[in-house]
């Protein structure tokens, strides 16, 4: 009996030891995923924040202002984007691009309802390129090319617009169409020159044939 209960001990330990080396052993695997887990996480974090950061430097070194619309009302911009209105950031926040516009744009349309049309459109799904006129904080106009494209950032839609003065190159076409203006302008006035002197000669040909018949 005494040798019965010891073999019934015996195969209750080592039952109790197998079964603890199982929970350790899985413990030990656990502990190790959870590590492995961990490390990948922490991996995967490390490279969305690097990605943040290079997309963050990217969207403040653009040569363009790059501002973001939500509900028609500035929800973000970048530095550029102060520079090019001459304001500070809590100026653009919260505005509607209609404040830094003349009532009306050189076509001749309200500022307020092109610009309502132009965002539906792109909440349609139709990007727009076109041109503005746009007006620092101070009032002073400058000619902008817009690009305005649907974009969608953490589950909410927003509309993205690049913009970019093309004061300069408008001045330079409006130069270029007045020279050639003035050039088409000088040649007109010497081809009429030109038929004058023309007839002019025709006429004295005429009088000297008529004084050489004469003589004759």
């Amino acid at each position: 009996k005494q040798r019965q209960e010891f073999m019934q001990n015996t195969s209750v330990n080592v039952i109790i030891l197998f079964s603890s080396s199982g929970l350790l052993y899985i413990g030990r695997a656990y502990n190790q995923s959870m590590l492995d887990n961990s490390a990948v996480i922490a991996s995967q974090l490390a490279e969305i924040t690097d990605r943040e950061k290079k997309y963050e430097e990217l969207f403040q070194s653009s040569n363009d202002a790059i501002l973001l619309f939500q509900d028609e009302v500035f929800v973000d911009c970048n530095k550029t984007s102060t520079e090019l209105f001459a304001c500070d950031r809590d100026d653009l926040i919260g505005t509607n691009p209609v404040r830094f516009s003349p009532e009306f744009q050189p076509d001749g349309q309200s500022s307020e309802a092109k610009a309502k049309s132009l965002l539906q459109k792109t909440y349609d799904g139709e990007p727009q390129v076109f041109e503005w006129e746009h007006s620092t904080l101070n009032g002073e106009p400058f000619d902008a090319l817009i690009s305005l494209k649907l974009v969608r950032l953490q589950e909410v839609n927003y509309v993205q617009a690049v913009i970019r003065n093309i004061t300069r190159q408008k001045a330079i076409e409006k130069e270029l169409i007045d020279h050639r203006d003035h050039l088409e302008q000088l040649v007109e006035e010497r081809t009429v020159k030109l038929e004058q002197i023309n007839n002019e000669l025709s006429c004295s040909n005429r009088e000297l044939q008529a004084t050489l018949d004469e003589l004759r």
